[in-house]
Formats: structure tokens, C-alpha cells, sequence
């Protein structure tokens, strides 16, 4: 925790820009008793689980990791899955009392207990890469594509094994992101932004102008976007979105904990109280720059943060952080 007077002081900045800016779209949320939605019901026996690799053929292609505590990883072999050399897996999510991976080439991974692992290979016109995966109302979402007519951009399974592509073909775009929140999807393609209710109709249109490689996080029961410029977003209601003025040319991962927002960014961490354009700090400490900060989590009472050139970093508090051996020499794309 942080001593009084830093608290003090982070309040008063807090206070006196609500006062400056008080009614226009960057006011604040209401924090308390807040829960991240990673966390939501999830048992705190339940690992961490990395996921990443390289997309080169010199390089050792899907790696997977896993950790009770954060502090050491153990490196799962996946030879025995046949996967393909100089692909990737790109997102996790953990629900139904599962994880599930997904990656390039239509593989998908499935585990109950993060050290033994199953592995789905999608075929035909879901045979492309899958970048992002969602769990709510007792079902998970991926989206990807290739952007070609013949290239389903949605998938949904019910159980994380068998997937479903029926209802799927949205267009020739590709998807970019998936989340769930407000009891609804939210889904961000390379050209417009849908949400669905029914988890069948994906007619509704949410008004949103993102660039580069937008990736949605579910904070406070409010969807937040980062992605490759100097803006995050946040929307309060599920139809439009409000562009956050960040300090960084990037933002590349948002969570909650410890009464702190912290995002990630090509070289450092920031911090802020509130979600709002003024405020944010660097942490001043933080260990090196050596690779760019891809996915940020709050689990078990800790931050992790993961990225580029096989870099791990855990803080307690969101200011504090220091390196852990991640024991690959891959990127590492997200953590759950």
C-alpha cells in the first residue's frame, strides 16, 4: 500500500481535475468494492498461464506457460500436440472450468488443469489464425480471419471443444477483438465495431474509430480499448466510446487492482486513480525496456505484465515491479 502523503497527493491531482473537467466524457468511476473481471468467481488455486511465440521458422514457434504464484514458470512441452513451427498462440481465457488458447493455422488448446493440454485443429474456412477469445453466459467467442470472402471471422463453442461458425460470416474484414462485459459481446473488426446481446444477432453497430491493433478489456463492468497511438478508450454504456489522452505513443494492456489503473505502453508501465486524460504517472522504478508490455492481469492479490523478448514483470502494488525468469526466449502475447 502507499503511505499517506502519496496518497494525499495523488488525491488532490484526482480532485482538482474532476473539478477542472467535471462534467465532460473522462469523469470518473466509481471503484468501490470493485472486482476485475478476470477475477470475477475465479478460485485463487486457479494458475497463471502464458501464451505466446515466434513467428519466425528459426525460432521455437507456440510456447505455453504456467505458474502457481507468478514468481516461477514452467515452460509446457507441447511436442506432442504436432503444432507447426513459427506460429503462434495469440489470447487465453479461462471459463466453463477450462482455458482455452488460440493461435495461427486454426489451432486451439484446451486444458482443465494448465499442464496437460488438448489441441483442436479447425479445418476449411476456419483454418486461419484466431487473435482473440471470450467467455460469458456460459460460452466462449474468437475472432480472426484472413480477409477474404471465404474466411469466417466468429467462432462460438459452448464447451471450448467443438466450434460453430454457422452465424459466423459477418464480411470480408477481419476481427481483431473480443470481450464480454455488460452482459453482453463486443466484438472489433478492421473496420467497424458490433455487439450482440443474444449472442446470435451481431446487427447492432457501436460508434468507435480505432486504429492499428485495438484489444478490449472488460474493468468495472465498463469496456476499455488499448491500442498502437497515444489514446485508450472507455465506454460507459456500451454504444459509443470516449478517447483517453495517454502519455505514451502506445498502449498495449489495461487492469485493475490495488485502487489503481495500470496500462501498459512500448517501454514502461502507467498508473492513474482515475480514467481520465490527466493524472498519469511512469513508474519510476521499473526494471528495464527490453521488450514492449503486450498484456497486463490483476490476479491473486498481485500485477502481472508480460510482452516482448520474453519479458515477465510482477508488482503487489502497481508501482513496484521487478523481472521474473519467464524461462522462454519468445514473445509473450497475453496472460491469463
Amino acid at each position: 500500500m502507499y503511505s499517506n502523503s502519496f496518497q494525499f497527493i495523488l488525491a488532490l491531482i484526482t480532485l482538482s481535475n474532476f473539478f477542472i473537467f467535471g462534467c465532460t466524457s473522462d469523469e470518473s468511476y466509481d471503484n468501490s468494492d470493485f472486482i476485475s473481471e478476470v477475477e470475477t468467481n475465479l478460485p485463487a488455486s486457479v494458475p497463471f498461464v502464458a501464451v505466446g511465440g515466434s513467428n519466425s521458422s528459426e525460432g521455437n514457434g507456440y510456447i505455453l506457460l504456467t505458474s502457481d504464484d507468478g514468481n516461477t514458470w514452467e515452460n509446457i512441452s507441447l511436442d506432442s500436440l504436432n503444432l507447426t513451427s513459427g506460429s503462434r498462440f495469440h489470447d487465453v481465457t479461462y471459463g466453463n472450468g477450462m482455458y482455452v488458447v488460440v493461435g495461427d493455422s486454426g489451432n486451439i488448446l484446451y486444458s482443465k488443469n494448465s499442464k496437460e493440454w488438448s489441441r483442436i485443429k479447425l479445418e476449411g474456412s476456419k483454418s486461419h489464425g484466431y487473435v482473440s477469445i471470450a467467455y460469458g453466459k456460459n460460452r466462449f467467442f474468437a475472432t480472426g480471419g484472413t480477409n477474404s470472402t471465404d474466411s469466417v471471422i466468429l467462432i462460438e463453442s459452448n464447451d471450448g471443444i467443438n466450434w460453430n461458425s454457422s452465424f459466423s460470416k459477418l464480411g470480408i474484414e477481419v476481427g481483431k477483438s473480443i470481450e464480454f462485459c455488460m452482459d453482453m459481446f463486443f466484438l472489433i473488426t478492421d473496420n467497424r465495431c458490433l455487439k450482440s446481446e443474444d449472442e446470435t444477432n451481431w446487427g447492432t453497430s457501436v460508434t468507435c474509430n480505432f486504429s492499428g491493433n485495438p484489444k478490449q478489456y472488460c474493468i468495472n463492468n465498463k469496456i476499455h480499448v488499448t491500442e498502437s497511438s497515444n489514446a485508450i478508450y472507455k465506454s460507459l454504456d456500451g454504444n459509443s466510446f470516449t478517447s483517453i489522452t495517454f502519455p505514451s505513443t502506445s498502449s498495449t494492456g489495461i487492469a485493475y487492482g490495488n485502487d489503481l489503473y495500470v496500462v501498459g505502453s512500448s517501454a514502461n508501465i502507467y498508473y492513474n486513480l482515475s480514467f481520465i486524460s490527466v493524472g498519469w504517472s511512469q513508474t519510476t522504478n521499473f526494471p528495464d525496456n527490453s521488450g514492449t508490455i503486450l498484456s497486463i492481469i490483476y490476479r491473486k492479490s498481485k500485477f502481472i505484465a508480460a510482452g516482448g523478448n520474453s519479458i515477465i514483470y510482477k508488482s503487489d502494488d502497481g508501482l513496484n515491479w521487478t523481472r521474473v525468469n519467464s524461462g522462454t526466449s519468445n514473445t509473450i502475447n497475453s496472460i491469463y
